[in-house]
């Protein structure tokens, strides 16, 4: 594993073989990853630029327990798959757009939060839940994407202000919702 420290510019993470990364990030600069699998190794490592999924990638959490996260301004304009042991969660804090898709693996607890500036999402695609752990969203944070839920996964809805989800769910996996504060989600579309 290793960290970057450099000021400014752009890092390009691509090829088929695994990339580690560790340690602290005390940079500003972009992290374009066009494909293979990116492993993190702890919390937030990605520096503070943009980081853009250019081609089909795998962000897998090398922790073993805890949580690690993103929480950079995330652009998906190619598949992206997110995965994590079944002790550990991996999040998407920070705002979040492109039409690329999402799908997660493993049996660990993945957290899609982020939103845009103004709390609506411009996320579109699908969503394949396939872990056997829970995905957890934020309505907001799920724009227009497609939720497919695979059998014995779990969609979970959580919610910190009141908010609706008004695209189609579909497949045999179950869906849990949860609020605080007395927030609601409601679902306004149809599920099959």
């Amino acid at each position: 594993a290793f960290g970057l420290g450099v000021a400014n510019g752009s890092v390009t993470l691509s090829g088929a073989t695994q990339k580690n990364l560790g340690g602290a990030m005390t940079w500003n600069g972009n992290v374009s990853m066009t494909g293979g699998t990116v492993m993190l190794h702890s919390g937030a490592v990605t520096g503070s630029g943009t980081v853009s999924i250019d081609g089909a990638t795998t962000i897998q959490s090398r922790l073993d327990f805890g949580r690690s996260s993103i929480s950079n301004r995330t652009v998906i304009n190619s598949p992206l798959t997110l995965t994590c042991a079944s002790s550990a969660s991996f999040e998407l804090t920070g705002l979040v757009t492109g039409n690329g898709g999402i799908t997660t693996t493993g049996a660990g607890t993945v957290r899609l939060k982020g939103t845009s500036t103004d709390g609506v999402s411009t996320l579109s695609g699908t969503l394949a839940v396939t872990n056997t752990g829970t995905t957890e969203v934020f309505s907001a944070a799920l724009g227009s994407l497609t939720p497919g839920i695979s059998s014995g996964s779990i969609l979970r809805f959580i919610n910190t202000v009141d908010g609706t989800f008004a695209g189609p769910i579909s497949g045999a996996g179950g869906v849990v919702i949860s609020a605080s504060d007395r927030k609601s989600t409601r679902l306004n579309s149809s599920h099959t």
